[in-house]
């Protein structure tokens, strides 16, 4: 019913269309011509061969592709994936795919955003989830009154001496023997992006120690994120992260915004229902899925 076909000149105009349309199974699905078309001819040529497209044998429509980037002799990752509308739940559609790009003994890495129907699919495929994170929502509807605990202050961090405080907080608060400490380049580094929010960095401090760091960021053009949120572990569960977190989700409403975003582990329980006893809700799952034959 299916057969593969590489990407060639003579039909990339019609891939074009499929990445377009790119989102179908997956919203990170990265853009191939948003790298293609900055690339050399040569380069062109190396990216147009990680590129298989699926063509229906009896009307020869091109209905869908999987572009992939190979890490190393036996491991890949699948930088999109699609199907079209018409066959998205086609499971002989993904498996022809999968089984001209990946042959024996190799092991394969996606990132997937949860739709109504490409997690199940790629159970099928045999692919095992990892990593998840989950992105939760909120709606500012008014300020939130919550008495404020003793001894306690919230601070803007600013300025270099903020900036190395910062690093000393957040490393404190996340450390961890899988986590590279953070540098006081890496927040200059930040510093520059188009994200970042330079009134939006706030520590937390109890008498006359830090204790706490979040940060907003703007991710999307509209809508604020925080992110970096935590306490440090002998100050966990004492009702100092539920008044910090509406302290940074009162700063969000003073200056006009009506919703905001945070992402976490969704092995991390304890943020997760603090989030929500705060009202956020999940919106959207992301999760690594890897494949090993």
């Amino acid at each position: 019913m299916f057969t593969c076909k590489k990407l060639r000149n003579t039909n990339i105009n019609i891939f074009k269309k499929l990445n377009n349309e790119r989102n179908t199974f997956n919203d990170l699905n990265e853009d191939f011509f948003y790298l293609y078309d900055k690339f050399t001819s040569m380069d062109k040529f190396i990216m147009m061969k990680k590129v298989t497209l699926l063509q229906h044998q009896e009307s020869l429509n091109y209905i869908g592709y999987i572009w992939t980037y190979k890490l190393n002799r036996y491991n890949y990752k699948i930088r999109a994936f699609n199907v079209v509308e018409e066959y998205k739940y086609n499971l002989e559609a993904y498996c022809k795919l999968m089984n001209y790009t990946f042959k024996d003994n190799f092991s394969v890495n996606y990132l997937c955003s949860k739709n109504s129907y490409n997690f199940n699919i790629l159970s099928f495929l045999g692919f095992e989830k990892y990593n998840g994170t989950l992105k939760m929502k909120k709606n500012l509807n008014s300020i939130i009154c919550m008495d404020k605990p003793s001894a306690v202050e919230i601070c803007n961090v600013y300025g270099e001496e903020g900036d190395n405080l910062r690093c000393k907080i957040q490393n404190s608060i996340f450390e961890s023997n899988n986590r590279i400490p953070l540098t006081l380049d890496d927040v200059i580094f930040e510093k520059k992006q188009k994200y970042y929010y330079n009134d939006g960095c706030f520590l937390l401090k109890l008498k006359d120690e830090y204790i706490g760091y979040g940060q907003v960021i703007f991710e999307e053009e509209d809508i604020p994120c925080i992110v970096n949120f935590g306490i440090i572990s002998k100050y966990r569960g004492l009702g100092y992260s539920k008044y910090f977190l509406s302290f940074i989700l009162n700063s969000i409403y003073k200056v006009n915004y009506r919703t905001v975003n945070i992402k976490v582990s969704e092995e991390n329980k304890i943020a997760l229902n603090l989030y929500i006893s705060m009202g956020f809700y999940i919106e959207d799952e992301v999760y690594k899925w890897q494949l090993i034959k």
